[in-house]
């Protein structure tokens, strides 16, 4: 299982197509099409129905993803953590305020 295809599989889900998801991530569609269909080997179970229209989740595939995002984030924070351990201090600060405080 590799963390680029979970990625592919995320954007897939987003866009609602495995060549829009493909172009996203600039990889050629042939080769994201592939790296999906070795996740599903991988997992002995069909994650997308493909039509002329795109691609959607199966039910596994809809089970699987929420696992999937966890992944993609747990991996993008330990690298987030190692770039800071080297002196590298990149990173989103996210916080909010009240319409009243704006004022």
């Amino acid at each position: 299982m590799k963390l680029q295809t979970l990625q592919a599989l995320i954007h897939v889900e987003e866009l609602g197509s495995i060549r829009a998801a493909a172009q996203r991530m600039a990889l050629s569609q042939p080769a994201l099409t592939a790296a999906i269909q070795q996740l599903e080997e991988d997992l002995r179970t069909p994650l997308l129905v493909r039509t002329r229209q795109g691609a959607s989740l199966t039910p596994f595939g809809q089970a699987f993803m929420g696992h999937a995002r966890l992944i993609v984030s747990e991996a993008r924070r330990a690298r987030e953590e190692i770039d800071q351990m080297r002196g590298t201090w990149e990173g989103r600060i996210r916080f909010s305020t009240s319409p009243a405080v704006a004022l």
